[in-house]
């Protein structure tokens, strides 16, 4: 587990240009009230286009949800690197999950089978600066890259779902963020901002879709690539 710092706090990394004491107090400090970063090459991930990373994802997001860890939301790092991901990898509470950018980080979907996806939640999720791919689907397997909804006993009530400079090309779907029902048990928000999310499906079949949103409060679309 490595302590760094997330791009969605603004404030922390003003920080790091202060290099006199009291900067780094600050900043010590701001890092512990923000949650803990969890590296996944600390857990064995490669980023180099082949090693199968499913097993070192999980456990790093495992290791993430641990309760020693989740007083304060957690989140997984990958840096630059493509990492090569055969299986879905589940994500057992709400985390952060960031790269070095959508060109840079790339977590690549290598099995092509039905219901496949690179990541399945029933909790709040942040996604910013990182691309979940596969290659082209020319079939409709119902693959998608992030899904929420997997479990229906699972309560939505509260959560809340950012996709910022998220990109993902080649699955049946981007994003399925689907609440429980479309009565009370409903997600709060959803943001997809400044994203590129782009599917692929056999000629003539129009299942597929970037986004899939069912039964939720509010949802923002903003500045986004939808194809």
């Amino acid at each position: 587990m490595t302590c760094r710092l997330t791009p969605s706090t603004i404030l922390i990394r003003a920080l790091t240009t202060m290099l006199h004491r009291a900067g780094l107090c600050l900043l010590l400090v701001s890092c512990s009230l923000f949650g803990r970063t969890f590296d996944v090459t600390d857990y064995g991930a490669l980023g180099n286009g082949s090693f199968d990373n499913a097993t070192a994802i999980q456990n790093a997001a495992n290791s993430a949800c641990a309760p020693t860890y989740t007083p304060t939301l957690p989140s997984l790092y990958f840096p630059g690197g493509q990492y090569n991901l055969s299986n879905v990898v589940t994500l057992p509470c709400a985390l952060n999950i960031f790269g070095d950018g959508p060109q840079a980080s790339i977590i690549f979907h290598t099995n092509h089978s039905a219901a496949q996806k690179a990541f399945a939640t029933d909790f709040s999720l942040t996604m910013i600066d990182i691309a979940v791919n596969t290659t082209p689907l020319s079939t409709d397997l119902g693959m998608a890259a992030v899904t929420r909804g997997s479990n229906p006993a699972a309560t939505s009530v509260g959560q809340t779902f950012r996709f910022i400079r998220f990109n993902s090309t080649g699955f049946n779907f981007g994003l399925i963020i689907s609440g429980k029902d479309s009565y009370t048990d409903l997600f709060d928000t959803l943001v997809v901002e400044d994203c590129d999310i782009r599917t692929n499906t056999a000629t003539g079949n129009n299942v597929s879709n970037p986004l899939n949103i069912a039964n939720g409060k509010k949802v923002w679309i903003l500045n986004d690539t939808l194809i």
